[in-house]
């Protein structure tokens, strides 16, 4: 049923985010004709609206496009026309409309190439052997042995690093024995990463029926339990829990008949309602919260600063010109001390902020501002594509070994990611890589070796090829 209705679906979602949901918020602000700016704020609306709900066509798991296009159209697309319209920031700040309109300009330009890498990485992969996917093939023995060696880690460092005195602490009263922002950041992934990439694996692997005594449960159990201590909601930063709660909703849920459609309504409720209030705990756990309105909430909190940053990211660019790369070049060496590299750039949203004169310098920097700062006009296309293309890539090779029905390594890397990139579009980049780089690193080494005739994921957990058609899973 569900099936031959997608393309109404379709239609009736590109309705909703497209006209009537933007309207709820244009209607509540008292503002004259938006012009031009609002001519290009709904384009970014529509087009986002139109690729988000492109795969309820088919019911597809194109979960990477699905996260980018909610980010965009919310915080590029719904927050610009409130803000724009109410001519209200959370930051201080003045900007006139041809600031503006380059501003939305290079917002398309970016979802242009975005788009046009992903269809460029995402070429058909039917017929491709099964030996290329590298299905996970783990015994019960070396999973338990990585566990232990990832639960070992993180109490020692815990204890090392002293972090265990503010395990249920505000963020803000965490505590770490490393003086160097570096050395505490790396210390607090060693914590976290390991363990939960060993939890996700544990998950994928008894999802496919890998574990068939109670050893491995036990341990996945176990691992559970570490993951909720170490990064709980109270202590640990929103996008990292955000991410690691949505990674294991991703791996456990089944994907229905309807899956795409509640995904799609439940990442829209997080980025809308949710978001502004899960940092609730960062200062204090004595904490209420009084209704506001939501657009309100969008005018004035710094939790919806990105279209802003990349505001006076232009401005800043205008008067002292693009960084020749050498923010991005700091965002890849976040792991180099300052101790070494005396003159290490901070992360672009603080330089920035330190470049106005805001006195709160912790703020976001969404992509399309890291692309300008580093590379002018040019750098938003060419790292829009290369984006785009990795995305597709991944996202290409994680839906035809569903189809396939192996358990590879993408069933690791790309949930995650498609959680995770929301933190990495928002920014600023540098503390984005941080924690996907040390994913990526312990996902390819905890997989490391896989061979064909491995797990294999339910019959209920297969789809239909790239391109559509084939069967549907079984409810």
């Amino acid at each position: 049923m569900f099936r031959h209705n997608g393309a109404l679906w379709h239609v009736l979602s590109l309705l909703v985010l497209g006209l009537l949901l933007p309207l709820l918020f244009f209607i509540d602000q008292r503002t004259e004709r938006l012009g031009l700016n609002g001519a290009l704020v709904w384009l970014i609306l529509l087009y986002c609206a139109f690729q988000a709900s492109r795969p309820l066509v088919r019911n597809e798991r194109r979960i990477m496009e699905m996260t980018f296009w909610l980010f965009t159209y919310v915080f590029m697309g719904i927050i610009p026309l409130v803000q724009i319209s109410a001519n209200r920031y959370a930051w201080p700040g003045t900007y006139d409309d041809p600031l503006i309109t380059r501003s939305l300009l290079l917002t398309l330009l970016g979802m242009a190439f975005y788009h046009a890498g992903v269809r460029w990485g995402s070429r058909r992969m039917e017929g491709t052997p099964p030996a290329f996917f590298r299905p996970l093939r783990m015994s019960a023995s070396a999973y338990m042995l990585i566990g232990f060696g990832a639960t070992a880690l993180s109490a020692a460092l815990l204890v090392q690093s002293g972090s265990y005195r503010s395990l249920f602490l505000p963020r803000n009263s965490s505590y770490s024995e490393f003086a160097e922002k570096s050395q505490a950041l790396i210390a607090d992934q060693l914590i976290k990463v390991p363990i939960f990439v060993c939890l996700a694996l544990g998950v994928i692997l008894w999802k496919a029926g890998a574990f068939r005594t109670a050893g491995p449960k036990r341990m996945t159990a176990l691992l559970l339990a570490g993951c909720l201590v170490l990064s709980n909601p109270i202590s640990t930063a929103r996008f990292w829990f955000g991410s690691v709660a949505l990674t294991l909703a991703m791996l456990t849920a089944a994907w229905g008949k309807r899956a795409y459609l509640l995904w799609l309504a439940g990442y829209l409720a997080l980025f809308i309602v949710v978001f502004p209030y899960a940092d609730l705990f960062r200062n204090e756990l004595d904490v209420s919260v009084e209704p506001v309105k939501i657009s309100e909430v969008m005018e004035t909190k710094g939790d919806y600063d990105a279209f802003q940053m990349l505001l006076n990211t232009v401005q800043y660019v205008d008067r002292s010109g693009d960084a020749h790369g050498r923010q991005l070049l700091g965002a890849l060496l976040f792991w180099v001390p300052r101790s070494v590299w005396h003159d290490k750039p901070v992360g672009s949203g603080q330089h920035v902020a330190e470049a106005i004169g805001y006195d709160f310098t912790n703020l976001s920097s969404p992509l399309w501002a890291e692309a300008y700062i580093n590379f002018g006009y040019a750098g938003v296309p060419i790292l829009f594509a290369l984006y785009g293309y990795l995305s597709g890539r991944l996202q290409s090779r994680f839906l035809e070994a569903v189809r396939c029905g192996y358990a590879t390594r993408y069933h690791l890397l790309v949930p995650f990611l498609s959680a995770y990139q929301f933190f990495l579009l928002r920014g600023d980049l540098m503390n984005g890589i941080a924690y996907l780089s040390s994913f990526i690193l312990f996902s390819l080494l905890f997989t490391w070796g896989g061979r064909p005739a491995a797990a294999k994921l339910p019959r209920t957990e297969r789809a239909a090829p790239l391109g559509g058609g084939g069967p549907e899973p079984s409810p």
